[in-house]
C-alpha cells in the first residue's frame, strides 16, 4: 500500500492513466472533500440526497463548461502560488501537481483529489486548492473570505493527507490572483468526519435516501427515484416525517414573520404619510389639516 509522500494519504488511481468515466466510477465509491459541504448543509450547489444520488444510483454527471475550463487553467494557476508566496512571504516553495486519487489511511470511504501539493521551506508540506470564478462572483473573494463549501473541502483534504495547512489560490473574473491561507481546524475535522461515517453507513451502504431539503435539485431527484413506482402506490415516507413537521413548523413561522414584516412596513408608510401631510407635526388635531 503506497502513500503520498510526507503524508498519511493512500495512493489509489492516477488520473491521468484512467478514463473520465472511471475516474467517475472510483469516485462513486466514496466521499470526496468537494462532497463534504453538501453533507453538512454548507452547499450551495449541492444537498446530501444529491450526494446520495451519486453514490446509490451513480449521477451521469457531465462536466461543465466552467469545469472544463477551470481544468484547463489548472497548471498555469499552479505557477502564480510561488511567485505570489516569494512577493508576499519571502519564501521559495515547491509547489507540484498531485494526479492521484488520495484515501484517508482509516477510512477508505473518504478521498480527496488535490490540485497540487506545496514543500513550504517554513510550514513544511500542505495541500493546494485551485478555483476560477467569474466577475459576478468577485464579492465573495472580499478580503479574507473564503467560501464555507471551499473551508470544508480544504479541511475534508487536510483530514486524508494529514497535513496542517491549505493555500487556496483563485483567479477572479480573469483579471486578478487571490490566495487564502487555510490552517488546519483539528475540531471540525473531528466533527466533519463523525457526520460523513454516519452519512455513509446510515444512508449510501443501507441505500436509504436522506431526507430532501426543498432544494430544486431535491426535486428533480426525487422524480428519478420514484419514476417507476405505480401512480397508486403508497411510499413509506415514515422516516421523514420529523423533518417533514420541522419544515412545516419553520414554513408557518415563516409566513408569520412575512406577514408581520408587511404589517409594520405598512404602518411606517402611513406614519410617513401623516408626518408629510401635518407639516412634520404629529399632534391627533394637525394630522392632514390641508386635506379639507
Amino acid at each position: 500500500m503506497k502513500t503520498l509522500e510526507g503524508s498519511s494519504a493512500v495512493l489509489l488511481d492516477n488520473k491521468d492513466e484512467i478514463s473520465h468515466e472511471e475516474w467517475l466510477e472510483l469516485r462513486r465509491g466514496s466521499i470526496g472533500a468537494s462532497e463534504v459541504a453538501a453533507i453538512l448543509g454548507l452547499s450551495k450547489w449541492a444537498t446530501p440526497l444529491s450526494v446520495w444520488f451519486s453514490k446509490v444510483e451513480g449521477s451521469g454527471e457531465e462536466q461543465a463548461i466552467p469545469a472544463e475550463v477551470g481544468l484547463l487553467l489548472e497548471p498555469w494557476l499552479l505557477t502564480k502560488l510561488p511567485v505570489w508566496l516569494k512577493q508576499n512571504e519571502g519564501v521559495d516553495a515547491s509547489v507540484l501537481r498531485e494526479p492521484h486519487m488520495l484515501q484517508h489511511p482509516k477510512i477508505p470511504y473518504l478521498t480527496c483529489n488535490l490540485d497540487g501539493k506545496i514543500n513550504h521551506p517554513e510550514r513544511g508540506r500542505g495541500v493546494v486548492e485551485e478555483k476560477t470564478a467569474g466577475e459576478f462572483k468577485a464579492h465573495e473573494w472580499g478580503e479574507g473570505e473564503l467560501h464555507d463549501a471551499y473551508y470544508c473541502q480544504t479541511q475534508a483534504q487536510m483530514a486524508v493527507t494529514g497535513w496542517s495547512y491549505t493555500y487556496v489560490v483563485a483567479l477572479i473574473g480573469n483579471r486578478s490572483i487571490e490566495v487564502r491561507y487555510v490552517p488546519r481546524n483539528q475540531a471540525f475535522i473531528d466533527r466533519m468526519v463523525a457526520e460523513c461515517v454516519a452519512f455513509w453507513e446510515t444512508f449510501v451502504l443501507a441505500k436509504e435516501p436522506p431526507a430532501p431539503v426543498g432544494e430544486d435539485i431535491d426535486t428533480e431527484i426525487l422524480k428519478l427515484i420514484y419514476e417507476a413506482e405505480e401512480a397508486e402506490k403508497v411510499v413509506d415516507l415514515s422516516h421523514m416525517q420529523a423533518e417533514y413537521d420541522r419544515y412545516k413548523a419553520l414554513n408557518e413561522a415563516y409566513k408569520d414573520a412575512e406577514k408581520g414584516l408587511k404589517e409594520l412596513k405598512r404602518r411606517q408608510k402611513q406614519f410617513a404619510l401623516m408626518t408629510i401631510c401635518a407639516g412634520g407635526a404629529m399632534g391627533a388635531e394637525q394630522v392632514c389639516r390641508s386635506a379639507g
